[in-house]
């Protein structure tokens, strides 16, 4: 469409000039004819500038008050059909200018009723005709224009979000691969964390059995074969729990983890020998089940760092209800160290209360105390 409008006002202007050209060649002697034709091409010349070159305002109006001074010059200099030429005029400044087109109308106007007082009715008649028609068209084809800078706008907008949407997906696809990644990471310290905290808890147990059976053997069989049958049931339980952290890591549901953390301190206390003197104090409340899982977790990785590395006979477990906190202390009569250092073991149990909110305290006395708090914001007694 933009092309046919295009076309349609090219061959307008054309015509004109092929009129006023033809109606030359015959009013006008051989004499005055070359001049006649030098001014028509300079005409075009300076309309084709003005088609052919991004003009700003001034310069537009320039061109425009160049071709009405070429026109009127034309006219009374060889009369005619040359005033036709002020319609190119008036359909450029319609087409290309905004308000400063209508001012240019009145002036052209004001030429052509100059150019026309010595015509005849019918031609002033034919004259005006065509100043309507040449207006109807000119804001035709303007507001095409406009219709087309518009859409092309919208379609540079389009593009530039298209750009920008493309952008955005590279970097949801970038950050995603960032998130698969550290979710990798995260799950590989996950499962490392979670071998560690019940393999290897039972594993020492094992070791001190079999350590208990290599002592025991030589002195008595029987005592000897009831502990290799607690290191057998115990090497079940973790195959059976390597095959759940291989399976996806989820855990056993237990309807009251405070019950379980029974079990396993009994268990532990068989499979070791160690003395395990497990209260509790004050009024019990219902726990969050990440809080019960993370004193659960903790007691059993403070049972098993004072067993390995403390070499612990005996062991006191203290899980305090206060009103704004649940405080976990671990002591033992263990050999102590002279410097703590975080290894796995309490760096995930620091992990996993900090996660909380909580915060894990380590003492160095007759032994080791570790201490977890864990702050209760709101609680629901049992």
């Amino acid at each position: 469409m933009v092309n046919t409008s295009y076309k349609t006002e090219r061959i307008i202007h054309f015509l004109f000039i092929i009129i006023v050209f033809i109606n030359g060649s015959f009013t006008i002697d051989d004499s005055n004819f070359k001049s006649f034709i030098l001014i028509i091409l300079l005409f075009v010349f300076v309309s084709q500038v003005r088609h052919t070159f991004n003009l700003n305002n001034i310069a537009f109006l320039v061109t425009i008050f160049i071709n009405i001074g070429l026109t009127f010059y034309i006219h009374n200099q060889f009369g005619g059909f040359s005033y036709l030429l002020i319609y190119i005029t008036l359909i450029d400044s319609l087409i290309f200018l905004g308000f400063e087109a209508y001012p240019l109308c009145v002036i052209i106007s004001g030429f052509l009723i100059y150019f026309l007082k010595n015509k005849s009715a019918d031609s002033i008649m034919l004259s005006i005709i065509i100043f309507f028609l040449t207006y109807v068209f000119a804001k035709h084809i303007k507001r095409l224009r406009d219709s087309i800078k518009k859409i092309e706008y919208l379609y540079d907008e389009n593009r530039n979000y298209s750009y920008e949407l493309e952008e955005t997906k590279k970097r949801i696809e970038n950050f995603a691969k960032m998130v698969e990644k550290v979710s990798q990471l995260e799950e590989r310290n996950r499962i490392s964390r979670e071998i560690h905290d019940s393999i290897g808890h039972k594993l020492t147990g094992i070791l001190m059995q079999l350590e208990a059976c290599i002592r025991v053997g030589e002195v008595d069989e029987k005592k000897s074969k009831e502990l290799l049958h607690l290191v057998r049931d115990n090497l079940k339980q973790c195959s059976e729990t390597l095959r759940q952290t291989v399976k996806g890591l989820k855990p056993t549901k237990i309807k009251d983890r405070m019950l379980s953390i029974k079990q396993m301190i009994s268990s532990f206390e068989k499979a070791t020998c160690v003395k395990i003197n497990y209260q509790i104090r004050g009024m019990r409340y219902k726990l969050n089940p990440s809080i019960e899982m993370v004193i659960y977790r903790n007691i059993q990785e403070a049972l098993t760092n004072s067993v390995r590395h403390g070499k612990a006979s005996a062991i006191d477990v203290i899980l305090e209800y206060n009103d704004d906190k649940i405080v976990l202390s671990v002591r033992d009569n263990g050999v102590g160290c002279d410097q703590i250092h975080a290894g796995m073991g309490i760096s995930g149990m620091d992990e996993r209360v900090r996660v909380i909110g909580g915060k894990i305290e380590i003492y160095n006395g007759n032994g080791l105390i570790i201490k977890t708090v864990i702050p209760i914001i709101m609680k629901q007694v049992v």
